[in-house]
């Protein structure tokens, strides 16, 4: 089982690589889903880890129907995170129905450099095919984050079976997986999950109150005990 932790920070990332993490996705306000980091944060990420580290690229906040500025400022990060280390992206763009859109994805694909590209977890709110499924593969994606297409993967484990039997593409598990749904997620054939390090307390607040959440990296140590018990 491949365990991929999202950080939003490079103290996180950091804890990620220490506490035993496979590969590390980096994004900034990871509080609002992630947007794309810094250039400057992203190679520091890369000079103190020696594990795979994804980039997710999206712009701005939670849209995934990005108007033409910013989706022009999308390309250009994909292919500066390709050229300068990334070993992976993750994106993925909707078009005004909701749907996946084919040429958006097309051109962020082209500007990866060859570097695998993971499908955003928002594959989970656009209307689903087998169609969709073999135009994310002929597309050049190498998995798909989701939750089942549901809120979680607890609540996605039937949707994540299907997905498992019907998609041409490799599934990542994420969203709310924990040490007690993994060894679940390693029964049905996941062979990927991906979870941050964020507990659900709050450490301290920050500007304008701000809830600033508590790290909790033994969470890796916990689900890969999960795994083998």
């Amino acid at each position: 089982m491949i365990i991929e932790v999202s950080c939003g920070t490079v103290e996180e990332a950091l804890l990620a690589a220490e506490f035993g993490a496979d590969r590390i996705e980096i994004c900034a306000a990871l509080s609002t889903g992630g947007v794309t980091p810094s250039p400057s944060t992203f190679l520091a990420i890369k000079r103190l880890v020696q594990i795979p580290v994804f980039v997710m690229v999206l712009q701005p906040e939670a849209d995934f129907t990005p108007n033409e500025p910013d989706f022009q400022a999308m390309l250009e990060d994909v292919e500066w995170f390709a050229e300068n280390g990334a070993d992976g992206l993750c994106f993925g763009c909707l078009d005004s129905v909701g749907r996946i859109d084919e040429f958006r994805n097309r051109e962020l694909i082209a500007r990866t450099k060859g570097k695998p590209a993971t499908f955003h977890r928002v594959f989970d709110e656009s209307p689903r095919s087998q169609e969709d499924l073999r135009l994310l593969k002929e597309l050049g994606f190498a998995r798909i984050l989701t939750s089942g297409c549901k809120t979680n993967v607890e609540n996605g484990m039937d949707g994540l079976k299907e997905l498992l039997l019907t998609s041409p593409i490799p599934i990542l598990a994420g969203g709310g997986v924990r040490e007690s749904n993994a060894k679940a997620l390693l029964e049905l054939g996941i062979a990927e999950i991906h979870f941050s390090l964020r507990a659900g307390q709050i450490e301290r607040t920050g500007y304008q109150g701000a809830a600033l959440p508590k790290i909790d990296p033994e969470r890796i140590t916990r689900v890969k005990q999960a795994l083998i018990a």
